[in-house]
């Protein structure tokens, strides 16, 4: 990609001010007709720098100017006097292999210097960004990015409020295991009844009461509760009470114990983790993921706050995601969008699917 990224400059008609104008589409000296995702990222990241800037859907061919030159040896450092045109271009493109020509492209009032400077300091802090960068998502893929394959979705879990509430009706006690969803906080016991709630498996063994009857014990599993710790918490349970009866396996929610393997998965392959929008609180599992596989966080409120020096040498793949794990799509889409303007982007979509099935096998009949 490198090896084909060319400079250019060129005096070109027009006029928006004195301001610093982007293009989101231009005619380059070498490739001709080129590609500008990144563009809407730089203005925001000028306008951040308290720099005049706006965006333009294209920029016609002009005059070449002498002072910026043309070629790959780098950006020029030359004002212009606008005696070929009243805007003043600065532009630097390269061959993606899948999108064709991509680059960025500034341009400054050809008589102000000042702005002329800023659009080739800004030029010159962007393009040295340019990598080709792997973007890993949680579930499927964001809609402008097309899946390879659907994988087959388990049965919905039954309703574990509902199916405390029945053991409640046959006169059981009733352990809730993992976070309490509203349903099952709002269950009501009688008085020869106790509903126990166990959020995690180190507190599972302080919760035990020898108030409870083993014989008429039962337990519901909160969706929210990863497989691996409702095993947990039911090994220590049943050596308390070995006649506890509950939920079937192929009744059991594995939502969160796939999001959990899914995080997992895409922390051990990531440099850093991005999260956008960084609003409200973070995903429990999202933090029981981190402590298990460390990375650097970083986070953004809307994709065009990227500044370029986030985009550094080594930082190759990135995890993108939102911090309440809702899925990827809106600003993770437009920003995986303006990355594919500093350089090939690919992206790789983490998801663990369980599916969960019950077997009768029945003896054949003589």
């Amino acid at each position: 990609m490198k090896r084909t990224r060319r400079f250019a400059s060129w005096f070109g008609d027009g006029w928006f001010g004195e301001t610093i104008a982007l293009a989101r589409e231009f005619d380059h000296p070498w490739y001709g007709r080129t590609a500008s995702p990144a563009a809407a990222l730089v203005a925001g990241w000028l306008h951040r720098a308290g720099l005049p800037a706006t965006l333009t859907a294209t920029a016609p061919r002009g005059r070449p100017a002498g002072p910026g030159g043309t070629g790959a040896e780098g950006i020029g450092t030359g004002t212009g006097t606008g005696t070929g045109g009243s805007l003043l271009w600065y532009s630097s493109a390269y061959l993606d292999p899948r999108l064709g020509a991509v680059g960025l492209a500034l341009a400054a009032p050809a008589g102000h210097p000042a702005l002329q400077r800023e659009a080739q300091l800004a030029l010159q802090a962007w393009q040295e960004r340019l990598a080709t960068r792997r973007v890993l998502l949680l579930g499927p893929p964001p809609s402008s990015v097309p899946a390879q394959r659907t994988a087959a979705s388990p049965a919905p879990a039954p309703d574990p409020a509902g199916l405390a509430r029945e053991y409640l009706a046959e006169g059981d006690s009733v352990l809730v295991l993992g976070p309490a969803t509203p349903g099952l906080q709002a269950l009501c016991p009688t008085a020869r009844q106790q509903v126990v709630y166990i959020d995690h498996p180190a507190t599972a063994e302080e919760s035990f009461s020898h108030e409870l009857d083993g014989d008429r014990l039962s337990f519901v599993l909160s969706p929210d509760l990863p497989a691996e710790d409702a095993a947990a918490i039911l090994r220590t349970a049943r050596r308390h009470y070995p006649h506890l009866r509950g939920q079937q396996p192929d009744q059991w929610s594995y939502r969160s114990s796939d999001l959990l393997h899914s995080l997992r998965l895409t922390l051990e392959s990531a440099d850093e983790l991005w999260l956008l929008p960084a609003t409200g609180p973070r995903h429990p599992l999202l933090d029981a993921a981190l402590s298990r596989h460390p990375v650097p966080v970083r986070e953004l409120t809307t994709p065009t706050d990227l500044p370029p020096h986030w985009l550094r040498a080594d930082l190759r793949s990135l995890a993108l995601m939102r911090t309440d794990l809702s899925g990827a799509g809106g600003h993770c889409d437009r920003l995986i969008g303006l990355l594919s303007g500093l350089g090939p982007v690919g992206v790789v979509a983490r998801e663990v699917s369980t599916r969960s099935t019950t077997e009768h096998y029945l003896p054949t009949r003589p």
